[in-house]
């Protein structure tokens, strides 16, 4: 399997420039937004503002490199282009399964996510598929520079002495582009060298919380 990788520069508010790991220029359509770091309004609130982008956070439960559905699911928040919050939803997993062939040598472990359905009184219902998708994939793998960059206090709560830390990756629209957008944290054990160990840490089990430190655009 092959995909191009791709990784975004924060910028204020958006992204004005971008890094690719493979091929050509970032097209404009691939562009994303920074998370600012803005304290956000109540989620849902009015305010008159449009959509601009949205955020993927949420938590994995592994057990022998699968993702157990039952126990896992993703965060949905849609933001303005100020920052704040319009739209925060919880949406579970339906089904996932473990993609042998990572899509670059910097993704450790990859998997194939059916998301499920979102209510139709949902803040986010206008938003699915076209712009949350239904299916995507996600990936765990070393922590990317640009990813530490923007770290700081934004991750404080997946952040202690015991935490192992490791980029979040995700392509989704059956598009062949890699993303890195975040960061997960897990308290899973040191291990010795077997099957999905990576820098002695174990990837396929424990509870991985990741949080999204850059959007996609709505």
């Amino acid at each position: 399997m092959h995909r191009s990788f791709w990784v975004v520069l924060a910028a204020t508010g958006c992204a004005e420039s971008s890094l690719k790991m493979g091929g050509g220029d970032l097209g404009s359509e691939g562009a994303m937004f920074a998370d600012t770091g803005n304290a956000p309004a109540d989620a849902g609130e009015d305010n008159g503002e449009d959509p601009a982008y949205w955020v993927l956070s949420g938590t994995l439960e592994l057990a022998a490199g699968e993702i157990q559905s039952a126990l896992s699911f993703v965060d949905v928040e849609i933001r303005g282009a100020s920052g704040s919050t319009l739209c925060a939803e919880g949406i579970g997993i339906d089904a996932a399964s473990r993609v042998v062939d990572v899509p670059d040598a910097d993704v450790q472990i990859w998997w194939d996510v059916q998301l499920a359905s979102v209510d139709t009184a949902s803040c986010a219902s206008a938003a699915v598929p076209d712009v949350i998708p239904v299916e995507l994939f996600l990936g765990l793998g070393p922590l990317h520079p640009e990813v530490e960059a923007v770290m700081s206090d934004r991750t404080a709560g997946l952040t202690n002495e015991d935490m192992v830390l490791r980029s979040v990756f995700t392509a989704m629209h059956n598009q062949e582009d890699v993303w890195v957008f975040g960061v997960a944290g897990s308290e899973a054990p040191s291990t010795g060298p077997t099957d999905g160990v990576a820098d002695g840490v174990a990837l396929t089990e424990g509870r991985w919380k990741f949080q999204g430190l850059y959007g996609f655009p709505y």
